[in-house]
């Protein structure tokens, strides 16, 4: 480290603390460019070092803190998420507050972003057990009317089997959490709506949701840390599975990969999806206009008999095998159920739902 930033750093720490530097326990925080944002969170890719005591402690710190941007897991996140390799990366020194007890707190539900309930886990002792999953720590859960006025909504005890602390030596330990307080929360009521409350000015601090570390000692409540809620407006899993579906025209559609899953034995490409199910709909929907004339319109807005779902192409089996139909289940339903099937499907509510649809008459009495 050169001279001018360790007489910086000297400078500025006994500027603020005196003569008792030698007696603070400080954090020392890596803080790299794009580390934190709406759609990425680099949280635990750089390192970060708690407890430190001396100048010479926190000057080693720092440069691990610096060193750590270039470290595997650090520069492989950033190369697999499209950011620069080579970055720049800020380093906080804080005091360190001895915490009684410290969490997180999202001010919306982090897996949904639902504004309506703001999420607080914690645990005793440093909060370094809660957001590296050492141990289960509790959570409450705070509803959020239109107004930002909280209420206790669900309250749930973690395990909290082990917590994290400061020794006197400068390190941080694992210490196991007596029996007795393991069964009881760790947040009150009242600390709780306060940490919310906290978190919902950080909210509208910033604009926008917020994921926040605090600490809480002697009832004193310290935010140490505030970053945005990652990925809110990531798609969902679901919404990945259904983003091409085709629109469902009823509620007693039955579909079928029976015989497109022979042509489309796979999920279907976006490509495939707009352009060979729906040419091949196209052209059945022709095929209709020859058959039933002004009684079937053609609708190019839907794929009504070769649809998709979770990006399978299927076959809409009321609208392509039920539109033919007697009174009763034929011969002719059943030849069709082996040919697509290989056994029997057809069943009495079916054929009703394709004669409530179609008719009783069939192609060949109407040609």
């Amino acid at each position: 480290m050169c001279d001018l930033v360790q007489k910086a750093i000297q400078v500025n720490l006994e500027e603020l603390f005196r003569d008792g530097i030698n007696d603070v326990a400080f954090a020392v925080r890596s803080s790299a460019v794009g580390e934190d944002s709406n759609l990425l969170s680099a949280a635990g890719q750089n390192e970060t070092f708690l407890n430190c005591k001396g100048i010479r402690s926190i000057e080693e710190a720092i440069l691990r803190c610096w060193a750590s941007a270039y470290r595997l897991e650090s520069v492989e996140y950033r190369r697999h998420h499209g950011q620069p390799i080579q970055t720049s990366i800020a380093v906080v020194v804080q005091a360190m507050i001895d915490s009684d007890v410290a969490g997180v707190m999202f001010t919306c539900d982090p897996a949904t972003g639902n504004p309506a309930k703001v999420f607080v886990t914690a645990n005793y002792g440093l909060g370094e057990s809660v957001v590296s999953g050492r141990a289960e720590p509790d959570t409450i859960i705070l509803s959020r009317n239109h107004k930002n006025e909280l209420a206790l909504l669900d309250r749930q005890v973690g395990k909290k089997d082990l917590k994290i602390i400061c020794d006197e030596k400068g390190n941080t330990k694992e210490v196991e959490v007596p029996l007795n307080d393991r069964s009881k929360d760790c947040l009150d009521d009242n600390i709780a709506l306060r940490v919310g409350e906290l978190g919902i000015l950080t909210e509208k601090y910033f604009g926008n949701p917020r994921d926040n570390e605090f600490a809480i000692s002697k009832g004193k409540i310290f935010l140490l840390q505030s970053r945005p809620v990652t990925h809110l407006h990531n798609w969902t899993d679901f919404e990945l599975t259904h983003e091409l579906d085709s629109p469902v025209v009823t509620s007693t559609d039955i579909y079928t990969k029976a015989n497109t899953g022979e042509v489309f034995p796979n999920a279907t490409s976006p490509l495939s999806t707009t352009l060979i199910a729906k040419s091949l709909d196209l052209a059945i929907q022709s095929n209709f206009v020859k058959r039933f004339g002004g009684s079937f319109i053609v609708q190019p807005q839907i794929n009504r008999f070769v649809t998709v779902s979770h990006h399978h192409a299927m076959l809409n089996v009321i609208d392509t095998m039920l539109s033919n139909n007697e009174p009763e289940i034929s011969a002719a339903n059943r030849a069709v159920d082996m040919a697509v099937f290989g056994h029997i499907v057809t069943t009495n509510e079916m054929l009703q739902r394709g004669i409530q649809r179609f008719g009783t008459l069939s192609y060949f009495k109407k040609t």
